[in-house]
């Protein structure tokens, strides 16, 4: 079966065309990743999973990091209250 060249689109937009597919390949791994942390952050699991199963970053992973730092902006907002930073953050 030919195909006439109108059926298969402008050869030229195909470089595009797998650009832009990488890019959301790209941006919904980020999504996944960041919302595995945030998972694995909030049951107080992300330091051991990491140390346990990725070494290479594992050495780098600090207790802390189980929590998230508070902005300074949050914490400057909430003058009623006595919010100090998560420990390691400061």
């Amino acid at each position: 079966m030919e195909y006439a060249a109108e059926h298969l689109g402008d050869i030229d937009e195909l470089p595009n065309e797998k650009v832009n597919n990488l890019a959301a390949y790209h941006v919904l791994a980020e999504v996944y990743i960041s919302l595995n942390r945030l998972t694995l952050c909030r049951l107080g699991k992300f330091v051991e999973r990491v140390r346990k199963y990725n070494p290479l970053i594992g050495v780098n992973v600090k207790d802390h990091h189980n929590l998230w730092p508070i902005p300074q902006s949050e914490i400057e907002k909430n003058v009623e209250m006595d919010l100090e930073q998560n420990p390691g953050y400061i």
